[in-house]
Order: C-alpha cells, then sequence, then structure tokens
C-alpha cells in the first residue's frame, strides 16, 4: 500500500514539473517572438515570415511572379467613327480571379496602309480581375490606321477580392445611317444592394469575336431585385453584326 502511495505521489509530482516546464518554456517562446518569427512587414527587403518571396507572398498584398498566370493582350484594334477618326481599343486579359495590377501600362503603336508608324501613344488604367482589361483612346485624327500592335509594359499584381459585377439580361441594336442603339438589360448578382458607384465599359462583339464598339458608364449602385437597362448610342455605324456585349467593371476591391 506504501509503494503505490509513493509511485502516485511521484507520477503527480512528475505532472505538475511537466506543466511548470511547459509553462515556462511558452513564457520565453511568447517573449521572444518577435525574433523567433520576424513579422512580415512586405517591405524591409528581406524573405520573412509566410512570405512565399521578398516582400512578396504570404501576408503581402504584392504577389510573387509565381502567385499568379502572365496577362496577355487579346486584341488591339481601331474603329472607324467617322471620316478620318478613330477610337482604339485594347483588350488585355486577365486569367486571375483573385489578383489584378492596380494600374497597368501599355504602349500602343499606330501603322497605316504604308505600313509606317504613325504614332506611339503611351497609356495607364486600373486593373481588372478574371475579366479583360480595356485600354482605349477616343477620337484619334488619322488619315487611316490599318494596324494597332500593343505591348505591356512590367507590371505588378495585388490580392483583390474582385471586382464589381453585372449579370447581362439580353439587348437589342438598331443600325442606323451615321449611328448605333444599344439597349442592354442587366441585374445585379449580389443578394445584397450595393451602394457604391463604380465604372464600366461596355463592349460590342460581332460573331467572329472582334470588338466593333465601345461605351463607358457609370453604374449608380445595384439593387439586388430590380432590372436595371442601360442605353448606348454610338456616334458611328456598327461595321457588320452585334453578336454578343459585354461588360467590364473597372472598380476593384483590394484586400486589406
Amino acid at each position: 500500500m506504501q509503494e503505490i502511495e509513493m509511485n502516485w505521489y511521484t507520477k503527480r509530482k512528475i505532472l505538475y514539473s511537466s506543466i511548470l516546464i511547459i509553462l515556462i518554456i511558452g513564457w520565453f517562446v511568447f517573449l521572444l517572438r518577435g525574433f523567433i518569427w520576424a513579422p512580415a512587414t512586405c517591405f524591409d527587403g528581406k524573405k520573412n515570415n509566410i512570405e512565399t518571396g521578398i516582400d512578396c507572398g504570404g501576408s503581402c498584398l504584392l504577389q510573387c511572379s509565381t502567385d499568379y498566370k502572365p496577362l496577355s493582350i487579346s486584341a488591339a484594334r481601331a474603329i472607324k467613327t467617322a471620316d478620318k477618326k478613330y477610337d482604339v481599343l485594347v483588350l488585355v486579359d486577365n486569367p486571375n480571379t483573385s489578383s489584378a495590377p492596380m494600374m497597368l501600362s501599355l504602349v500602343v503603336e499606330l501603322y497605316d496602309n504604308n505600313g509606317k508608324n504613325f504614332k506611339t501613344m503611351r497609356a495607364t488604367v486600373p486593373g481588372s480581375t478574371g475579366y479583360q482589361i480595356p485600354v482605349y483612346n477616343k477620337s484619334i485624327v488619322a488619315d487611316n490606321i490599318t494596324n494597332v500592335i500593343a505591348r505591356l509594359e512590367p507590371y505588378e499584381m495585388y490580392k483583390t477580392r474582385g471586382s464589381y459585377d453585372l449579370k447581362l439580361k439580353n439587348f437589342t441594336y438598331n443600325k442606323k445611317d451615321s449611328s448605333t442603339d444599344i439597349n442592354v438589360f442587366y441585374s445585379s448578382p449580389y443578394s445584397d444592394d450595393v451602394a457604391d458607384n463604380f465604372v464600366t465599359i461596355l463592349v460590342a462583339y460581332n460573331s467572329l469575336g472582334n470588338a466593333v464598339g465601345f461605351y463607358d458608364f457609370t453604374v449608380k449602385g445595384l439593387k439586388h431585385d430590380k432590372l436595371e437597362e442601360v442605353f448606348v448610342s454610338l456616334p458611328y455605324r456598327v461595321e457588320g453584326d452585334i453578336a454578343s456585349v459585354k461588360f467590364i467593371p473597372l472598380t476593384l476591391l483590394y484586400e486589406k
């Protein structure tokens, strides 16, 4: 009986001692946590904490180059809107649903029918996620523009929570002698109302998938249960048909 009591006393003593040692170690780890796990400051020029690169990835807003798919230019074209007047539209594909550039810069070169580069433009626009990013310049005066070449300048990608969106319901259009009217009906894809105003580009495409017109407008909030309409009157007659239209919202919601 005495031996059993001594064993229980010994075990209890070991248990209490172990708890005390764990508490002491935990206290020291807590005090030294800043030295053991250096916090990711995302601007100290070092790879630390859970960063996947130097000041990028992990908890940083800036993405590392291995964290996203590269952007690419899918279309660059000039749309004749009047005699010696053109709108130029470049579409940049962003296949990423959770990252986008805050600002995106491009160099756009315009060529005439002799193959001469007669104008070079630089443009900087906000990014979009999971969409085509539109870059455009309206009312360019030129005798003719037969080719448009665009190239991306170096860019950085950041974490986002996506862009505002619109749900396309249907559309109709009417081509006149010198203009094209487009009526588009849309609704909100969200279960709650959106109070923010945001700019959206409406791009019209022909049956070949080429952009034949575009129009920018401001969406003044969204009601979750209301069908909305936007009327667009392009000041020129669209070449060919309009097979589809697409909304490209330009307001990004970045991670905090």
